[in-house]
């Protein structure tokens, strides 16, 4: 679709009402915006997260109309992003969801931008790698002093306290991080939901993280009490029982030298074939596991199940930046190649460029891509 400006780009976008999706947009005379898509339910009552007494009436009222779901616009800045999080205005008028990403990967984009006075593209494209994970930056201090109060932890809280909070895999304290939150959030809840219930509630990372970060903030908060235990406790008490479990994990995995350990010994991404996902022949067929920087809550993503083995589950698949005064190319990369079959030389042949955190050229004009082709295919009836 050709379109004439960026009002043209928002409709085309509202028409998108299939799924939920986050759409930025940008022309060359530096108009930006963002639209959210999707066809979300208006109710009477409620907004459907949890079951509400039937009355008899009926509680669909509609759908929020699509020129009405959440937008932005540059009048006030000169960006504008989406991170999978709240992206509401404080006024908005319906209930749109209560499942966002924590605010923490928006927030450094953010930081970052509006720092910027100019940006080029080798700028965008450190930005999509970029690890400060601003969650730790906000809840380790509290570990630090929490753990520097019993000598047995006071080697971790050293660890911690001399963290830049980068999520980069040669560093020790990430591995310690982020197995000491994850250990804290099931202390936190397991004596009130039991075994199974918290299990399958931590999953669910949109569900619960914005509500636990907020909970530490109030050290006395009676969700952290162990409710089997005679004794109140608080979040120091807890921060301290998850830290004695994850120091025995950690120590019994990679040794008794913190030196040794680091993040990438087990936050590692692999690609694997489905004709061999597992077992012998596995990175023949498909791509060798490796050490990956970032986390969930980075703007290099790489989120991880929840207490499961810290192999890389959710990552940007592409990463693209658009030069706005260069029409014939774009920057790009994807994690694979432009053919899906077994054994083809295009399947793979990105992954280097993409793990090492580079783009290739895409080249978009004619001309351009006649001048840089290597190999042509035509489908003739």
């Amino acid at each position: 679709m050709c379109s004439s400006d960026l009002q043209d780009v928002d409709k085309a976008a509202q028409a998108m009402d299939i799924i939920y999706f986050n759409y930025v947009f940008a022309d060359r005379d530096g108009a930006i915006g963002h639209r959210s898509t999707g066809r979300v339910p208006i109710r009477r009552l409620g907004q459907g997260s949890y079951p509400i007494a039937v009355d008899g009436q009926d509680n669909w009222l509609g759908f929020i109309p699509a020129d009405q779901m959440p937008a932005q616009s540059a009048q006030h800045r000169h960006w504008v992003g989406t991170a999978n999080h709240d992206n509401r205005p404080d006024d908005y008028a319906y209930a749109y969801s209560s499942y966002f990403s924590p605010p923490y990967r928006y927030q450094r984009m953010g930081e970052a931008l509006n720092q910027a006075t100019a940006m080029s593209v080798e700028d965008q494209r450190r930005l999509m790698l970029d690890t400060v994970n601003l969650q730790a930056q906000q809840l380790a201090p509290k570990m630090v002093k929490a753990l520097a109060a019993d000598p047995e932890l006071q080697d971790l809280a050293s660890l911690l306290a001399t963290w830049d909070y980068r999520d980069v895999q040669q560093q020790a304290a990430p591995l310690l991080y982020h197995h000491l939150y994850e250990q804290l959030a099931w202390q936190t809840l397991v004596d009130d939901l039991g075994e199974d219930l918290t299990r399958d509630y931590l999953k669910q990372w949109y569900v619960w993280q914005n509500r636990f970060d907020s909970w530490l903030a109030t050290p006395d908060s009676p969700w952290f009490d162990d409710q089997r235990t005679q004794a109140v406790e608080n979040l120091d008490d807890i921060i301290r029982r998850s830290a004695h479990i994850v120091k025995t994990q950690l120590v019994s995995k990679w040794g008794q030298d913190m030196t040794q350990w680091q993040w990438g010994n087990e936050h590692r991404i692999h690609f694997a074939s489905m004709l061999r996902p597992k077992g012998w022949g596995r990175d023949w067929l498909g791509f060798a596991e490796r050490p990956m920087s970032g986390s969930g809550e980075t703007l290099m993503r790489a989120r991880t199940s929840f207490m499961g083995d810290y192999q890389v589950e959710f990552f940007a698949s592409m990463r693209l930046v658009a030069d706005m005064a260069d029409d014939d190319r774009v920057q790009a990369v994807v994690s694979g190649g432009v053919v899906d079959r077994q054994f083809h030389p295009h399947q793979q042949d990105q992954l280097p460029t993409w793990t090492a955190g580079q783009l290739l050229n895409w080249w978009l004009a004619p001309q351009q891509i006649a001048a840089h082709s290597r190999h042509e295919q035509r489908l003739s009836p």
